[in-house]
């Protein structure tokens, strides 16, 4: 089983366990990490059975102006940037979970995530690989806009796991009042 971290991010599979189906065919991966796990699925010549993608990094739908909004924050103040990213990934003391696993993005992987198509061929090619592809989304992720993926991924060969009162990194949501 192979697993891709999410953008800035080193090791963060155990948060995970609570999903991820472990076996020797299995490929999952968080956020960037989820666009990096398609990539290497569909480059791949190993076999494939299932394909996991959490909290997948969608922003194909956001406006140029928002990327490039993104990308001068980043310039301006990486540590501040990095800063508000922990704390929009999840809720509350949450935070502290996530954080010995952050390293630290870099310009170019933020290029590459918001850059980043998710397109319908690449999943019908898996399908027909016979590779079963599970989407996991949080309802009150801070990063996205789960809604607009939940959208576009139904239009997908996928199966979608909707977690509601969860946020990116999956955690239950429901304690925060």
């Amino acid at each position: 089983m192979s697993y891709f971290s999410g953008f800035g991010f080193e090791g963060e599979e155990p948060l995970f366990e609570e999903f991820i189906q472990k076996g020797r065919y299995n490929l999952s991966g968080f956020s960037y990490g989820a666009q990096k796990a398609l990539e290497h699925a569909l480059s791949s010549l190993e076999r494939l059975q299932i394909l996991q993608l959490f909290s997948p990094a969608f922003f194909q739908t956001q406006s140029a102006a928002f990327k490039k909004a993104q990308r001068l924050a980043f310039i301006k103040d990486t540590s501040r940037y990095h800063e508000r990213f922990l704390s929009q990934s999840v809720e509350g003391g949450d935070v502290e979970k996530i954080r010995p696993y952050f390293r630290g993005g870099t310009l170019e992987e933020l290029d590459a995530l918001l850059a980043y198509e998710w397109k319908r061929e690449k999943f019908e090619a898996l399908l027909e690989r016979g590779v079963r592809v599970e989407v996991y989304l949080g309802e009150r992720d801070g990063i996205i806009n789960a809604k607009e993926a939940l959208e576009f991924f139904q239009t997908l060969p996928v199966t979608i796991f909707w977690l509601k009162n969860r946020h990116h990194f999956l955690f239950s949501a429901s304690s925060i009042i």
